[in-house]
């Protein structure tokens, strides 16, 4: 694997965005996960389909390979790269993606919390203090607002353009890397429905 970043890194790529890097590792024995009542994931819950995601989600091993995955990446330093990686789980576990037993791991890791936060200050108060907890300086939070799992932006907001603006403003002020999918911030595109006999 790592060869293989060596590779594309040569070839002058910036970084990589590392998908699900939390699953990368699974339990040892491949134990089943246990059952859970929820078919979708949240953020106040690692569960999929009717599993919790405990033998093949975050294990230990997986925030030592963003660390080996890091070393790599640092071999190339003109101009440096970046790694991202997507994840869930609470702060305190995403962060240690970013540093792990004293070495430094993904430069930074998604996260969610603001997809699904409520359109109230106070709310996005305490997920900035949050975030400035457990990813202070040197390290940076990410700032994810949107992504093909969730409705867009505008439809979320009811279709208010004052509420996105204000919504943009603050992702593209505060401190952290802002993430957008594309079409929401600079055309505001809504949810489309597909019918199922056009799929």
């Amino acid at each position: 694997m790592f060869d293989i970043a060596r590779f594309w890194l040569d070839k002058g790529v910036d970084g990589f965005r590392t998908n699900i890097i939390s699953a990368i590792y699974e339990d040892p024995l491949l134990k089943n996960n246990p059952s859970s009542p929820h078919l979708t994931p949240s953020d106040k819950s690692l569960t999929i389909f009717f599993q919790k995601l405990e033998n093949n989600f975050l294990q230990e091993e997986s925030f030592g390979f963003a660390t080996e995955l890091r070393a790599v990446i640092d071999e190339f330093d003109h101009p440096k790269r970046v790694l991202i990686g997507e994840s869930h789980g609470h702060e305190s576990t995403l962060r240690q993606f970013c540093t792990y037993k004293g070495e430094n791991g993904l430069h930074a890791v998604f996260m969610f919390n603001a997809i699904s936060m409520p359109f109230k200050a106070k709310k996005y108060k305490e997920m900035t203090e949050t975030f400035e907890k457990y990813f202070a300086d040197p390290l940076i939070p990410t700032l994810v607002f949107g992504n093909h799992d969730r409705n867009r932006i505008i439809s979320r907001l009811g279709g208010n353009v004052e509420k996105a603006k204000l919504l943009a403003m603050y992702q593209f002020t505060s401190r952290g890397i802002p993430f957008t999918y594309f079409g929401e911030k600079e055309l505001g595109i809504p949810r489309v429905i597909i019918p199922f006999e056009r799929r």
